[in-house]
């Protein structure tokens, strides 16, 4: 109980840069008006695992309709995400975890009483799985990863092996690495498969064609290509690749997209100082003008609706030490995919698609325009990257089945 006021400050004191940390704040105290018998609860950090997490939550939905799901996040953002996908179910709840303090833990049993709890990717709270262990909550970590900062970190908790890990019921893993590194905090080798990465698995939006059609039209033949989950310092770096672009392709069109809504305006900023003619998502959804160079998409849910319209494909949190975001997304898209150097959160994955010339990996502005240009200026090898990129993720698309069966057995 100590750490309560500190845990007040640090939850301020980021509410300051996002205001909506501030909102539905009891949540994280567990304070909620929602009483449930039992339930089946997920939690899915920020956007990346809400995403990901979309099949599989969706066959849940669809193959036990009786059952109640608890939906949690920890991000402003991936809580947007699971409201999006999940407001017309009448059975799925969505609240903010709470800290991984014994007090709140208790009360979130009290209210919502679940019976299985299902963590996305990888993310260990030891007060919370605790509990589970004492109340025969079984756990189930699915599409997980374990990156060796985590493993050096997690080997710290105290009697972690002996009374936290040896006690998971099962781990699906997206590489062999992870599984090595699961087993090696205590995890025995029967209770981890390898199933592969669920991003494999996405869901393409109904309807994708009809929805974008009238802003597809309004591009007619432009060159069009796509700056996706962009971080702070990797939109100076695409701007001026795009400077570059224009003075061989004057009428190319960027589609710029940043990670997080909160730096939609300063973005927009950033686009006029450099003195490019701009337009925003949020004010012309179904027309982009003849004379527009730059085109924000400053709302939320629309990435896939972006990719689907461009002809390229750069993919963010690459540039900077930041591991990159979902390249499975263009590659279901048949999209060519550009990339930075830092994609260690998607080491498989990007082996894969540089395996089949399907991504190409860049350090600077130069050499962003250059594989750009050469793209546009060579539709045979534009064509061949979008091809191989296709074939990727069409290779992998098994995983579904895979982790959704090792969760039915504990239901």
């Amino acid at each position: 109980m100590v750490y309560i006021p500190i845990v007040y400050l640090k939850k301020l004191k980021r509410s300051l840069k996002n205001i909506h940390y501030r909102k539905r704040w009891a949540e994280r105290f567990a304070h909620t008006p929602l009483r449930l018998k039992d339930c089946i609860w997920i939690h899915s950090v920020s956007v990346g695992e809400s995403l990901s997490a979309e099949p599989l939550v969706k066959k849940l939905l669809l193959e036990h309709p009786d059952e109640r799901f608890v939906i949690t996040t920890t991000t402003p953002t991936g809580s947007d995400v699971i409201t999006r996908l999940y407001s017309s179910y009448t059975n799925v709840h969505h609240m903010y975890i709470p800290y991984d303090v014994q007090v709140f833990i208790n009360n979130f049993f009290v209210n919502l009483n679940p019976k299985l709890f299902i963590i996305i990717e990888t993310e260990i709270w030891p007060n919370i799985l605790n509990k589970c262990f004492k109340e025969n909550v079984p756990v189930v970590i699915t599409n997980a990863r374990l990156s060796k900062k985590s493993l050096r970190n997690y080997k710290k908790v105290p009697f972690g092996k002996e009374m936290l890990f040896s006690n998971i019921s099962h781990i699906s893993t997206q590489t062999e690495k992870d599984a090595k590194r699961f087993c090696s905090l205590g995890v025995s080798k029967d209770k981890v498969a390898i199933t592969g990465n669920l991003k494999y698995s996405m869901i393409r939006p109904e309807n994708l064609e009809e929805k974008i059609i009238h802003l597809k039209e309004s591009i007619k033949n432009r060159p069009i290509w796509i700056a996706a989950s962009t971080h702070q310092g990797e939109e100076e770096v695409v701007l001026q690749a795009h400077k570059e672009i224009l003075k061989t392709l004057p009428n190319c069109l960027l589609i710029i997209v940043p990670r997080h809504k909160e730096r939609f305006i300063k973005v927009e900023k950033i686009i006029l100082n450099n003195h490019f003619s701009l337009q925003k998502r949020s004010s012309f959804k179904n027309e982009i003008h003849s004379h527009t160079q730059v085109y924000l998409g400053d709302t939320m849910g629309e990435l896939l609706y972006l990719y689907y319209v461009s002809d390229i494909t750069f993919v963010g949190g690459t540039l900077i030490d930041n591991g990159g975001h979902n390249l499975l997304e263009p590659a279901a898209l048949k999209k060519p995919i550009i990339s930075g150097t830092s994609l260690y959160n998607f080491s498989q994955i990007s082996k894969a698609l540089i395996k089949n010339k399907a991504l190409k990996r860049v350090k600077n502005s130069d050499e962003l325009a250059i594989e750009v240009s050469n793209l546009f200026n060579e539709p045979k090898m534009l064509q061949q990257m979008a091809d191989n990129s296709y074939k990727t993720f069409a290779a992998h698309n098994n995983v579904l089945e895979q982790q959704y069966n090792e969760i039915v057995k504990f239901l």
